[in-house]
C-alpha cells in the first residue's frame, strides 16, 4: 500500500502528466496557437509572481525558526521534506517562466521546414503539463504553509506519526 507521504510527494507529477496527455489527445491543434497568443504574457507574469511567493515563504520559514511547529517538524525530519517541496516548486516555476519566454520569442512556424509541422504540436501539451505541475506544487506548498500557520500547541503523538509518514499538513492542521 502507498503511504500518505508518498501520495503527497507524487500527486502533482502524476496529475500534471495526465493533464498533458489529455491536452495532447483532446485539444485540437488549431487551438494551440490561439491559446499561446492569449496566455503566454499572463503566464509569464504569474510565473514570476509565483517565484516571488515561494521566496517569501522561504523567508517566513527562516523567521519562524524557533516556533514550536518548526522545531517539531525538524525533529521528525519533515522540515527537510517541506524545504524539498519549496525547492521543487521554485524550480518548476522558474522553468515555466523560461519556457513562456521562449514561447513568446519563437514563432510557432519557425521550425516547420525541419519538423514538417509547428513546434506547438509538441510544445503546447508540454507547456500545459508544466503549468499544471507548477500550480499543483504551489498548491501543495501553500496548503502546508497555511497548516503550519494555523498550528497550535504541539501534540505528543505528532512526532511519532510524522516519523511513520503521515503528511505534514494533516498533523499541522490539528
Amino acid at each position: 500500500m502507498v503511504s500518505e507521504l508518498t501520495k503527497e510527494r507524487i500527486y502533482p507529477w502524476i496529475t500534471s502528466l495526465a493533464v498533458g496527455v489529455l491536452c495532447w489527445e483532446f485539444v485540437p491543434q488549431n487551438v494551440y496557437e490561439v491559446g499561446v497568443n492569449k496566455l503566454v504574457d499572463p503566464i509569464l507574469t504569474v510565473s514570476t509572481i509565483a517565484v516571488g511567493f515561494i521566496l517569501t515563504i522561504n523567508t517566513m520559514l527562516i523567521s519562524m525558526e524557533h516556533r514550536t511547529v518548526i522545531v517539531e517538524l525538524r525533529g521528525a525530519g519533515a522540515y527537510q521534506i517541506l524545504l524539498g517541496y519549496l525547492r521543487g516548486s521554485l524550480y518548476v516555476w522558474l522553468w515555466i517562466a523560461i519556457t513562456s519566454l521562449i514561447i513568446a520569442l519563437i514563432d510557432p512556424r519557425a521550425l516547420m521546414p525541419i519538423l514538417g509541422y509547428s513546434w506547438l504540436k509538441l510544445g503546447f501539451p508540454c507547456w500545459v503539463t508544466l503549468l499544471s505541475l507548477g500550480f499543483l506544487t504551489l498548491h501543495r506548498v501553500a496548503r502546508i504553509m497555511f497548516a503550519i500557520l494555523r498550528y497550535g500547541e504541539p501534540r505528543r503523538d505528532d512526532r511519532r506519526k510524522m516519523e511513520q509518514g503521515e503528511p505534514i499538513e494533516v498533523l499541522a492542521a490539528r
